[in-house]
């Protein structure tokens, strides 16, 4: 089913006759469709034998998300500081500077608000204006993965394995003290259960971005040696 499709079923059909359901009018139109949309796309790709069977997420196991849309130009605009989301209104940002603001030409057109570990996070789709595209690609680059080091790049650059830092395994212990710690609550039914769970997310979500932070260093930087010929130093 389309979203146009779903949209004339669902307002002259289905809410006519149920109108204890009229709160599903209340958020944005294009947002309800999105859900009928990726709902379709699951169901196709299963029955393709590309994915299992599609299941609600639940809530305890998998990251709420919320999707939300560009309806007005009002809508979406992004401060250095802050974003405006339809239904929300304007929403503080705490790592200040990631999302490419209005005033300097982007547009954000939709986006999803998430939250992981007790954190809200917020990823959204920019369409860049007068974007220019440079052709001046370097001839390559060699690249060695190994155990020691992460990778030896033929430019005399070797990127360190971060899983043998001290701060990563600083967390991994960590992680292992605070697991003993929510076992032994479950096992005799203490307080605290749910907080515990919620502190052991929050370790696994800062190792998950400290070894995100370090790929994304690594691409960045070998495609700056790319694209320029050298590699940049100022990330």
């Amino acid at each position: 089913m389309s979203g146009k499709s779903f949209s004339i079923w669902l307002n002259n059909e289905y809410l006519p006759r149920n109108p204890d359901k009229l709160w599903i009018k209340e958020v944005s139109s294009k947002s309800v469709k999105r859900s009928i949309e990726n709902g379709c796309i699951a169901f196709t790709r299963f029955f393709k034998h590309q994915s299992a069977f599609p299941n609600f997420k639940k809530k305890g196991k998998s990251d709420v998300k919320m999707y939300f849309v560009k309806n007005n130009p009002k809508d979406c605009r992004c401060e250095r500081h802050r974003i405006n989301i339809p239904s929300l209104g304007w929403i503080r940002i705490k790592e200040k500077g990631y999302i490419p603001t209005t005033k300097d030409g982007y547009v954000i057109k939709s986006g999803h608000v998430s939250i992981r570990a007790d954190k809200y996070y917020v990823s959204v789709l920019i369409e860049i204006l007068n974007n220019k595209i440079v052709n001046n690609f370097n001839e390559g680059i060699g690249i060695d993965l190994g155990l020691k080091d992460f990778a030896i790049v033929s430019n005399g650059k070797n990127y360190k394995n971060i899983n043998k830092s001290a701060k990563l395994k600083k967390l991994e212990k960590q992680l292992i003290r605070e697991q003993r710690s929510l076992s032994r609550k479950y096992e005799n039914l203490k307080k605290g259960w749910s907080t515990q769970k919620t502190n052991i997310q929050s370790i696994h979500d800062e190792i998950v971005s400290n070894v995100r932070e370090n790929l994304q260093y690594l691409d960045v930087s070998i495609f700056n040696y790319i694209l320029s010929g050298r590699t940049s130093e100022s990330l």
